[in-house]
C-alpha cells in the first residue's frame, strides 16, 4: 500500500503539508505588510516569511539528492526555520511593553544570542543525517532532539506561552482578549507542530508518521491563528 511506503509519506509531508504551509505563511506575510509596517508587523511578518522560505526550500530539496549539497541544503533550510521563531517572541515582549517600540541594542543582542545558539546545536551536536544511506530522508541523533528540544521549550514556547498569558490579562476589550485566545491557541499549535516533526525525523515508526501526516494537516488552520488572532489587529 502507498500508505506503507516511506517515500510516499515523506513525499505527502513535504508537498502537501510543508509547502501547503510555506505559500500560506507567504501570503500572510503580504497580508501583514500591506495593512502596517510598524514595529509589532515587522517582527511577526519576519516570522512567517522566514517559515515560509525554510518550507519551501524543503520542498525544492526533496528530488535533489546530491551529496554534501542536499545536506547542507537541508541543514540551511531547518536553521531559518529554528531562527524565525525568535520573532514570535520579541513581538510578544515589544507587544507587552508597548510603551517602548523602538528596535534597540537589546533586541540586536536576543536574535544574536539565538542565532548561534542554534547554530552551535546544529553544527556541533552532528544530529542530522540526510544522504543516501537514510534513504534520502531525515534522520535526526537522540542528542540533536534532547537539545533543540529544551532549547524549543525553555527559550521559545514557554516565554512565548507567558508573555500571551500575560497580554491577556492586560487587555480589557472582549473582542481583543477573544482574539488573544486565538493566538495562544496559534502559539500552541505550532508547538505540537514542532515537537512532532521533531519525533516524526527522529524516531522510525511507521504508525506515528503516518497519523502525523494526517494530525498535520489540522494543525495548519490552527497555526494560522497566529495571525488571524492579533494579526489582522496590527
Amino acid at each position: 500500500m502507498l500508505t506503507e511506503d516511506p517515500q510516499f509519506i515523506r513525499f505527502i509531508g513535504v508537498y502537501v503539508t510543508q509547502l501547503g504551509i510555506g505559500i500560506i505563511f507567504l501570503y500572510v506575510t503580504y497580508r501583514i505588510l500591506r495593512r502596517n509596517r510598524s514595529m509589532l508587523s515587522l517582527l511577526l511578518s519576519l516570522f512567517f516569511l522566514l517559515q515560509s522560505v525554510s518550507f519551501i526550500l524543503l520542498a525544492i530539496l526533496y528530488p535533489i539528492r546530491v551529496n554534501p549539497f542536499s545536506h547542507d541544503f537541508y541543514f540551511i533550510s531547518l536553521y531559518i526555520n529554528l531562527a524565525a521563531q525568535i520573532f514570535v517572541v520579541l513581538f510578544l515582549i515589544k507587544l507587552f511593553n508597548f510603551k517602548n517600540m523602538n528596535f534597540t541594542w537589546r533586541d540586536v543582542l536576543i536574535i544574536i544570542s539565538h542565532l548561534v545558539v542554534s547554530f552551535l546545536i546544529f553544527y556541533f551536536s552532528n544530529g542530522i543525517k540526510y544522504d543516501e544511506t537514510t534513504n534520502w530522508r531525515p534522520k535526526y541523533s537522540f542528542l540533536f532532539f534532547n537539545l533543540l528540544f529544551l532549547y524549543f521549550t525553555c527559550v521559545l514556547l514557554i516565554p512565548g506561552i507567558v508573555y500571551s498569558i500575560k497580554l491577556y490579562r492586560i487587555f480589557e476589550d472582549a473582542q481583543l482578549k477573544k482574539k488573544f485566545k486565538y493566538f495562544l491557541i496559534g502559539m500552541i499549535s505550532y508547538g505540537i507542530s514542532f515537537y512532532g516533526v521533531l519525533v516524526f525525523n527522529t524516531f522510525e515508526n511507521e504508525l506515528f508518521q503516518i497519523t502525523w501526516i494526517i494530525i498535520s494537516l489540522f494543525l495548519i488552520p490552527c497555526e494560522l491563528l497566529l495571525f488571524y488572532g492579533i494579526g489582522t489587529e496590527l
